[in-house]
C-alpha cells in the first residue's frame, strides 16, 4: 500500500496523484485497484470517506501510437477517449485546463468525461 498526502486535500475539486513521483509501476495487463480515503478526522476513522476504482496498463498498438505521436492536447485527449483511456483522457483535457482555468468549454469537456463514468457531482460542479 501506498500511502500519499495530499497537498490540497483541504481543497473541493479533481486532485492529481503523479505515480511516477511516489516511484511508482504498472506491469502491462494487470488490473490494480486504487483506493482513496478523505480521512477529516483522525480520532474518529468512522468519519472517513472512502473511494475506489480499478485501472490496468496497456500498451498502444503501433497504429494507435503513430496517431498519438502526431497529436497534441485535446487531439491527444480525443483520440484517448476513443479507445476507452478514460483515465489518460482526463489527464489530457486537465493539463489543457491547468494551461487556461478560466476556459469554460475545456470545464465542459471534463465534466463530459466525468460524467462517462457516473461521476455526476463532480461533473455538475465543474459546469458551475
Amino acid at each position: 500500500m501506498l500511502k500519499i498526502g495530499a497537498d490540497k486535500a483541504d481543497q473541493a475539486g479533481i486532485h492529481r496523484v503523479l505515480l511516477g513521483k511516489y516511484n511508482v509501476t504498472l506491469t502491462p495487463g494487470v488490473t490494480y485497484r486504487w483506493t482513496v480515503a478523505l480521512v477529516p478526522d483522525q480520532a474518529n476513522r468512522s468519519q472517513d470517506v472512502i473511494a475506489w476504482g480499478t485501472i490496468q496498463r496497456t500498451e498502444p498498438d503501433a497504429d494507435f501510437a503513430t496517431a498519438l505521436a502526431g497529436a497534441q492536447g485535446l487531439d491527444k485527449a480525443a483520440l484517448y477517449a476513443g479507445k476507452g483511456f478514460w483515465y489518460d483522457a482526463l489527464e489530457f483535457v486537465t493539463n489543457e485546463i491547468d494551461a487556461a482555468p478560466k476556459d469554460k468549454a475545456l470545464r465542459l469537456q471534463r465534466a463530459t468525461l466525468l460524467d462517462q463514468a457516473g461521476l455526476k457531482d463532480a461533473a455538475a460542479s465543474e459546469r458551475k
